[in-house]
């Protein structure tokens, strides 16, 4: 609905899963893993909860420590969202890394599921994402019997939906029509400077697939200084980082956020419900692309 900040996300497939539109990243708080990802959702009120089985940078042993006292705070496991990522070889520590690096790609997903499944002591997810390609461009065998791999464990009941992440957009399609049990979840680093990865959008939303955006801050600082954003912001009475996270929110996009502090914590989910950005502030932050010429990243 237009102007509308949505809650929760779904994928075309059957049966539909309510995806939190914000999602939690656990990621790079170390020995703070656990009680950061308690402030989110006790005190802040995140509903969804993005782990990953990557030793040094996540530590998902304190992930499931956190679960653990979500329960006995009275949270049910249906009061809130898990999703947990794979990070093939080359994105994991050679000496922390949670599966055997010499096995298969297929095995390999599979130990990694299972070593999540202890750390959050979880035997079912409701996602479960390959988090980066391990070719440029295109897909090779291995990719789509890996892929295979978690088609099977979606098949098998132990994650209500299954995506990849970090994938270039022909690897997506490529793969999307090669699969059995299709990507439910797409997930890419969000690039203002690239129309907000508008024909990986696009694509998702002709084919019913969720599409998750991380880094919505570290990459597009430039945005946040913008004097047009700086006057929504004045105009709002928020931070340039709200209305950012609005800009996405009303576009469809699901954010998984890496927050570093209880108040931008509360600050993200305070923008469900503290403004709506209109017609022409949406279409000129859709088009801030158009604005300036930028070689790379600020």
């Amino acid at each position: 609905m237009e102007g509308q900040a949505d809650r929760y996300v779904y994928a075309a497939a059957e049966p539909k899963v309510a995806v939190p539109s914000l999602l939690y990243d656990t990621m790079g708080k170390f020995d703070d893993t656990g009680n950061m990802t308690l402030d989110a959702v006790l005190d802040a009120g995140f509903q969804g909860i993005c782990s990953a089985n990557i030793p040094v940078e996540n530590e998902e042993e304190l992930v499931g420590a956190a679960i653990a006292e979500m329960k006995k705070q009275g949270y049910k496991r249906n009061d809130y969202f898990l999703q947990t990522r794979f990070f093939p070889p080359g994105l994991q520590h050679g000496y922390r890394t949670p599966y055997d690096r010499d096995a298969p790609l297929p095995l390999q997903i599979r130990q990694s599921f299972i070593g999540s499944q202890g750390n959050l002591n979880l035997d079912k997810f409701d996602a479960f994402v390959w988090e980066g390609a391990t070719s440029f461009m295109i897909l090779r065998d291995r990719e789509m019997e890996a892929w295979s791999e978690i088609e099977n464990l979606y098949l098998e009941g132990r994650t209500k939906l299954i995506g990849i992440s970090h994938f270039e957009l022909p690897q997506i399609k490529e793969l999307y029509d090669r699969a059995e049990v299709k990507p439910m979840i797409v997930g890419q680093t969000l690039h203002a400077r690239h129309g907000w990865n508008r024909d990986v959008r696009k694509w998702c939303a002709e084919n019913g697939v969720i599409f998750q955006a991380h880094r919505i801050f570290e990459m597009n600082t430039w945005v946040l200084h913008d004097d047009k954003v700086l006057e929504m912001a004045k105009r709002h009475r928020c931070t340039p980082g709200q209305i950012v996270i609005r800009f996405a929110l009303q576009s469809g996009i699901a954010l998984i956020m890496d927050l570093g502090t209880p108040k931008e914590m509360q600050q993200a989910m305070d923008v469900y419900e503290a403004f709506e950005l209109d017609e022409n502030e949406m279409e000129y932050l859709e088009r801030i692309d158009e604005t300036y010429w930028l070689p790379y990243d600020m």
